[in-house]
């Protein structure tokens, strides 16, 4: 398949270490389920995007691995560590990055959505042909996915992140700057057990179900 070399899809992880991990999941299920869920996660969207045809860098949230992981592994050779006090930093410095690097179109996703398919990534870039942002929201009221034409710094300000008012600030916002958006299907993040529980994927909810 031929490489869309003007797009670009980030993706936000961590690398797995038990109590540095899912860490509200752990509080409920112990760190060593919530690692074991991490990692299965991890696996989960390397396998979605795996065989996209836009190039991939990988922001490592709190260490680099000197060991090599499932992204050296399986071939991601552009790993970063990201940059920033709090996630709206960290996610519109990896946008600038990107872009001043030459791409035309940047998708970015996070590591905790069991929900996510390489045919939603595929939508969210082929819909910034037509918005200059995409939008992938969360049952949590925050969002998976986020896709930039250009760098736009409102969208990463003043925001309450790790909230359920995230997506809500962030159309708000949208609308007083007069950008349009599209939006992609609500789907599930894995952040408490109910969300184990009650996850579409099976593999996920029956992680904490076997410890019980």
């Amino acid at each position: 398949m031929p490489l869309h070399s003007k797009s670009l899809l980030i993706i936000f992880v961590k690398h797995p270490v038990s109590g540095q991990v899912k860490t509200r999941l752990a509080k409920d299920v112990g760190n060593e389920v919530a690692l074991r869920v991490y990692e299965a996660l991890l696996n989960y969207t390397e396998s979605i995007i795996r065989n996209l045809p836009f190039s991939t860098q990988i922001y490592y949230g709190n260490l680099m691995p000197e060991e090599a992981d499932i992204w050296q592994i399986r071939g991601y050779t552009d790993r970063r560590l990201q940059s920033g006090q709090d996630l709206g930093e960290k996610m519109k410095h990896a946008f600038e990055v990107g872009f001043s690097e030459g791409y035309k179109r940047i998708v970015l996703i996070g590591s905790d959505c069991p929900e996510i398919t390489s045919i939603i990534v595929e939508n969210a870039f082929d819909m910034l042909d037509h918005y200059p942002v995409v939008l992938g929201p969360a049952t949590d009221g925050g969002y998976y996915l986020i896709g930039l034409t250009q760098v736009l710094p409102f969208l990463f300000e003043g925001k309450s992140w790790s909230t359920a008012r995230v997506f809500q600030q962030t159309v708000i916002d949208l609308a007083s700057y007069r950008f349009s958006f599209g939006e992609l299907p609500l789907l599930s993040d894995i952040d408490i057990k109910s969300d184990l529980i009650e996850c579409s994927n099976d593999v996920f909810r029956n992680l904490v179900l076997f410890e019980e």
